[in-house]
């Protein structure tokens, strides 16, 4: 990551990146606060011995989480593609500079 990053402002970058890792973890325990209504996961479907919801749930969340790996093919292969990246056409955005 701090290789991408323009020289100089590696310290905002971070703060970026740790901001919006922040606002990941915060707004996942609203979510799964909210997934729990979808499927019956209360104490009386354990005790009844009904464990579909909790199955299903976590079957959701489990899927949602490995979303991550279908981004991996986007990473740069190796030093000569980040250059690439760095050097291309979205190192001057203005919509990336007016969303920092």
């Amino acid at each position: 990551m701090a290789q991408l990053c323009p020289e100089g402002s590696e310290g905002a970058s971070y703060a970026l990146f740790t901001t919006v890792a922040n606002a990941a973890a915060m707004s996942s325990a609203s979510i799964s606060t909210m997934l729990l209504g979808i499927w019956d996961v209360s104490e009386e479907a354990f005790v009844s011995g009904d464990t579909k919801g909790m199955r299903n749930l976590t079957l959701l969340t489990s899927s949602i989480a490995m979303t991550g790996i279908l981004f991996v093919g986007l990473l740069p292969r190796d030093k000569k593609d980040l250059e690439a990246l760095k050097m291309g056409s979205f190192t001057m955005s203005k919509l990336g500079g007016g969303l920092f």
